[in-house]
């Protein structure tokens, strides 16, 4: 996915402006769950959008929070080749971890 993709994709479906920094914290407070996502290359686009690399058991591709005019997270999930493969919308900030690690990672047989 080259950075005109990316951009392209913050301006699309990014219609607030927040901190990805601190989304990013928020999704790091979970520890081993959220390294299991072998989450990498975070980027801040346009303080609309943060977006990174995943290489879960589901899910091996892109990840993009935005937030939408009603503040609520949106989060997409892209192929390698920038395509979106799933959309989840009007989500909490509580609720935004678990969203993704549905998607991603998590396996119900374990347990935590």
């Amino acid at each position: 996915m080259n950075k005109i993709d990316i951009f392209q994709a913050a301006k699309e479906h990014g219609q607030r402006e927040f901190n990805p920094n601190e989304t990013l914290l928020l999704l790091q407070r979970y520890g081993y769950r959220f390294w299991s996502w072998g989450a990498n290359g975070f980027k801040n686009i346009l303080n609309k959008a943060l977006f990174f690399k995943v290489q879960g058991h589901h899910h091996k591709g892109y990840v993009l929070i935005t937030l939408n005019a009603a503040d609520l997270y949106e989060v997409r999930l892209l192929t390698t080749t920038g395509k979106i493969k799933d959309t989840m919308t009007d989500l909490f900030f509580d609720q935004l971890f678990d969203a993704i690690d549905a998607k991603v990672e998590r396996i119900s047989e374990y347990t935590s």
